[in-house]
């Protein structure tokens, strides 16, 4: 089993919560940090170059009114044009963004192209992230949440590890807590029992459901396929990804990593890979309030109607 190694640490006085990335056509590592985590800190995009040296690269022009910059999403296209998507922040973030990008301030070479995408309204995770969707043109295509930490060269033998299996159209790594403890996270369908005890962990007569639901028992040592690959970080084959429409953008929050999984596995296979590794500080918080609820409630809901229900 390949032993996980750490590539870098990022400096904490410029990021406390890292997100969107992507490389550029010299092979630097871009990093888009809206450092959500630490709302006094600036929002940044940090370069990386092959040597592991880090600099910021500029901080996300503020609005004006609001004082506030959050950018997220980024992108580069085959030709090292760089797509960054604004999901109509209400703050105006990414009008300032379009303001930057004309007075040059965000090139990185003579003759790139940068391009804010802005939409107009707030679609969700899904939509959002579909919004490049047209623009990928890579083998593999990464979906990676805020709140995920890299560790070693988890993409590129995440990628690897694709490229030998050509039944695997989806995969993740094995996550862990900050602490280093293995995080257990669902590698079944979606089933009605499990996610109410999960919601619920009182009700221990259901607790056997949610252990079949995280395959407990199970050899999760070596890859093994799985049918929900969680949209923390998940890999794509990106041909198969553009061929069943990217996200449902019917979802709003929650569900639509497992509704594309089960999208995805009508084109191949989905697997675990567990000898490639990555940080994610996750904490569940849809039981907490009752907004987020009924967006799981309502997402669930769509989700048995796509693809059968299972108690």
């Amino acid at each position: 089993m390949q032993t996980s190694k750490l590539f870098t640490l990022l400096p904490e006085e410029l990021v406390c919560t890292p997100d969107g990335m992507a490389i550029d056509r010299d092979g630097n590592l871009i990093l888009s940090c809206p450092n959500f985590a630490d709302l006094s800190m600036p929002s940044c995009v940090l370069k990386i170059d092959k040597d592991r040296n880090i600099k910021k690269w500029f901080d996300v022009p503020r609005n004006e009114y609001t004082g506030e910059a959050r950018a997220m999403g980024i992108e580069f296209g085959p030709d090292g044009d760089l797509y960054l998507v604004d999901n109509a922040s209400p703050d105006g973030s990414g009008a300032r963004l379009e303001a930057a990008v004309k007075g040059g301030a965000l090139s990185t070479q003579p003759g790139q192209k940068v391009e804010v995408r802005c939409r107009k309204e707030n679609g969700g995770f899904g939509t959002g992230h579909n919004t490049v969707l047209p623009e990928l043109t890579s083998d593999y295509h990464f979906i990676l949440n805020p709140d995920i930490q890299l560790t070693a060269d988890t993409l590129s033998d995440l990628a690897d590890w694709m490229a030998e299996h050509p039944d695997a159209v989806m995969a993740r790594p094995g996550l862990r807590f900050p602490d280093g403890r293995s995080q257990s996270l669902p590698l079944r369908r979606c089933a009605l029992r499990p996610m109410v005890y999960r919601q619920l962990p009182f009700l221990k007569f259901w607790e056997k459901y949610n252990r079949a639901y995280l395959m407990e028992g199970e050899d999760l040592s070596a890859p093994v396929e799985i049918e929900f690959c969680t949209g923390s970080f998940s890999a794509v084959r990106t041909a198969e990804f553009k061929a069943v429409g990217g996200f449902d953008e019917h979802y709003f929050m929650y569900v639509e990593d497992a509704d594309l999984t089960q999208k995805m596995r009508t084109t191949g296979k989905a697997y675990l890979v567990p000898q490639y590794t990555a940080i994610h500080a996750w904490h569940r918080a849809a039981h907490r309030s009752l907004k987020p609820f009924l967006w799981q409630t309502g997402s669930l809901l769509r989700y048995f109607h796509k693809w059968g229900f299972k108690f």
